[in-house]
């Protein structure tokens, strides 16, 4: 979700949600915008995973700061935010820290999880001017090493 505003005001949202064939979730929050500068959230708000239905509450961790964590055979595994001490007008009590990181949930095979942050993103593969400019640094490099080459062998001659 790209620059999605909460229901009732228009600053933007960014984050993403990856379902994965072996069961991996990615979360990965790029902006979440309180409606004020120093206003603090007007909702609380909930981060991670459970298998729902009356799941036992473990209790939760901090993911900016207690990764990797092995849940065990704990299926939930959640950060709660709590909003501003009067909705939008105080700073949060407990503010948001996610902001630019990925965090995946990965199934342990026993029901619980195994939970880390993401590495960056892989580097982009180079465009076509890049290529470009590879190729002609090549190019140059085996053109000297030609010149070079026949100046060393005129010299030995």
């Amino acid at each position: 979700w790209d620059g999605v505003p909460e229901f009732s005001n228009t600053t933007p949202n960014t984050f993403q949600a990856q379902l994965f064939e072996d069961g991996t979730i990615v979360l990965g929050y790029e902006v979440l915008t309180p409606e004020e500068d120093g206003a603090g959230h007007r909702h609380h708000g909930v981060v991670g995973v459970s298998p729902g239905g009356g799941a036992a509450d473990p209790g939760e961790i901090d993911l900016s700061t207690d990764l990797p964590f092995f849940s065990g055979g704990d299926g939930t595994v959640y950060e709660f935010f709590e909003r501003g001490p009067n909705g939008a007008s105080g700073p949060d009590s407990d503010p948001y820290d996610l902001t630019g990181l990925r965090i995946a949930f990965h199934p342990d095979g026993g029901g619980g999880w195994d939970v880390v942050i993401c590495a960056p993103d892989p580097a982009a593969i180079p465009t076509v001017s890049e290529w470009g400019l590879i190729v002609l640094a090549l190019l140059m490099l085996t053109a000297g090493t030609i010149v070079i080459r026949r100046e060393m062998m005129l010299k030995t001659a």
